[in-house]
This record gives C-alpha cells, structure tokens and sequence, in this order.
C-alpha cells in the first residue's frame, strides 16, 4: 500500500495491514472481514515512496528511505509491535526476497536436472555424429566423401539383409495400409510387415501366397455365364456356314471377359508390393513419416538422406507403373 503517508488526519491503513487469511479453507479473519479489502496471502505492506514534488526538489532514494523509517517510527499506529515487518520498503523487500529465495530452492533441483539431462542427450547426439570434418581442406573433403560412400554401402547392405530376412532389428511395422483396397483389405489387415512382424521378402511373399491367392480363388469363373448367355455369345460370334462345334470365336470371348476380372486384383497387388518396397527402403534408411531422419543411419547427412530417399522413390515409381501395364497388357 503507497502514499500511507498521504491519509488524512484520524485514519490509517491498520485494519488492511492486519488482514490476511485465515488458517482454515483461506477464509479471513474476523478483523479483515471487517474491512471488505481482499485478502492475500503473504498480506500488505505499507511504504510510503517519493512523491512527484520529492522527485522535483531532488529528493534522493537514501533520503527518501530514511524519511520512511522515521515516518513509521514516529506514527502510530504504524510504531506499534504488531506492524512489526508489516510497514517500510526494508520489510517489503525482505518479504520479496523471501519468496524468491524459497522459489529458487523449490524449482531449482528440477532445473538442475532437466538442464543435465538435456546436456547428456546433446553430448550423446555429438558422440553419435563421429569425429568432426574441420578445419576445411583437402583431408576434411577426403573423409567427407569416405562417410558418404560408407554411409551408402550401409543402405545397400541394409536394403539386401531385409529383403533376404537377416536382419530382424529392422523389421518394424509400415506405413503400408493394405486397408481399403477391396479384397485386399480384409486379410491383410494394416502395416506393410504384415502379420507376425513378416518383411522384406516374408511380406512381399505373402502378399502373393495368401493376399492376391485369396482374392483370387474368391473369384467365381461362371459368375455371370448362364446358358442364355454363353448361347447369346455363340450365335453373335457364329458365322456362316453353321459349326457342328462351339465356335473358337465364342469361347475366346468367354475366356477374356472372365480373364479380364483378373486385372483389378493384380494392379492392386503390385500396388500392395510397391507400398511394401516403399517402406522397406524407409526403414532401412530410419525415416519418420514425414520424411525427417529418425535414426543414427545418415543422420549426419541429412541431405544425403534425402537425396536417396528420392532416388529410390524415382526408382520403385516407374517399376510399379510397369508392372501395372504388364497386368493390364496381359
């Protein structure tokens, strides 16, 4: 509370002074209901400060300060014993002071910690970059394009460890969703390792054996062929003269239209096969999802790490459409 001094004659701040909160549930006291002030916690403190004219006549803080203390000191009731620490800038900076210091030794330990283990993972990450390439010259460019080619013999040999199953730690779950894809959908399920944790070739293998085997044993071949059909078919391809047999013509034209329900389930397997060599290649190179470097492999050259992951895009991209065409050429 300021400008205490400045009250008129008979009236005094005391009753705000003495209110605080209670030691139950943070109700008042009786004597602080009576004011109908708001209560606070650690309670007011009255200072007295420089006026605008103390500024203007050259009042100095040391002055000020004094002519505080005398002004307490010679007050009452602000000289009596329950105002102890209750009234001066010196009570309200020791109350200050107080409160910072308890917070300093309440949330300080945490920091402490929180920092160390932040420097720990930096240090840890540091440790995993491997030795520096500076100062820049001839040697540094040397070892630069040294890590580069290793780092790429070790994305080859990754991609062939996980394509021949030797190499289990990277058989995580993929991206791959085998969801909605018609047929597909049901006995695939989710994630391109497929069930059991499969990859690599395991995954590719039985998207063949059990994915594209199912939807195509659940093809009915005479769905749609009745004998008023198949009889319509033979007399639009029949030609004169008359054929004691069914007309090669006819039956040809059988034989595509049930091969051609073929098409549909193969696109979508080579479809499932590329989304499976997609995410392979993404957990050999350990990228997250949205293409960032999750693991220690390249993390050094985030470039280069996004330079394969193109390539091999530019890669699978046109072998699916090829594959794709093949199926429908077929």
């Amino acid at each position: 509370l300021t400008k205490v001094d400045l009250m008129d004659p008979g009236t005094d701040c005391a009753d705000a002074l003495l209110l605080h909160l209670g030691s139950s549930g943070g109700k008042l006291s009786g004597q602080g209901q009576a004011t109908g002030l708001p209560a606070l916690a650690h309670g007011f403190v009255a200072v007295v400060s420089r006026g605008q004219r103390d500024v203007a006549s050259g009042v100095g803080v040391r002055q000020a300060l004094e002519a505080e203390r005398n002004f307490f000191k010679n007050t009452a009731p602000y000289n009596g014993s329950a105002f102890v620490g209750r009234v001066g800038t010196d009570s309200l900076v020791g109350k200050l002071s107080d409160l910072l210091h308890r917070r300093i030794t309440q949330y300080l330990p945490a920091l402490r910690a929180k920092l160390q283990g932040l420097i720990r993972a930096a240090r840890g990450e540091l440790a995993s970059l491997g030795r520096p390439l500076h100062p820049p010259g001839p040697e540094a460019a040397k070892l630069a394009k040294r890590l580069c080619l290793d780092e790429l013999s070790a994305y080859a040999r990754r991609v062939q460890e996980s394509l021949d199953g030797v190499e289990p730690c990277a058989f995580a779950a993929s991206s791959n969703d085998f969801g909605g894809l018609g047929e597909f959908g049901g006995s695939a399920g989710k994630g391109g390792g497929g069930e059991g944790g499969r990859s690599g070739m395991a995954a590719i293998a039985r998207l063949f054996d059990q994915v594209f085997a199912g939807s195509i044993e659940g093809i009915d071949a005479l769905d749609g062929l009745d004998d008023t059909y198949i009889a319509q078919v033979i007399e639009n391809s029949s030609a004169l003269p008359r054929s004691l047999f069914v007309p090669e013509k006819a039956f040809h034209a059988l034989v595509k239209e049930q091969i051609a329900r073929l098409e549909e389930p193969g696109i979508q397997c080579v479809e499932l096969v590329h989304g499976e060599l997609r995410a392979m290649a993404a957990r050999c190179l350990q990228l997250e999802s949205n293409g960032a470097v999750a693991g220690k492999s390249m993390g050094r050259f985030p470039k280069l790490a996004e330079a394969v992951a193109c390539l091999v895009e530019g890669l699978l991209g046109p072998l699916a459409e090829r594959g794709k065409d093949k199926v429908g050429a077929a």
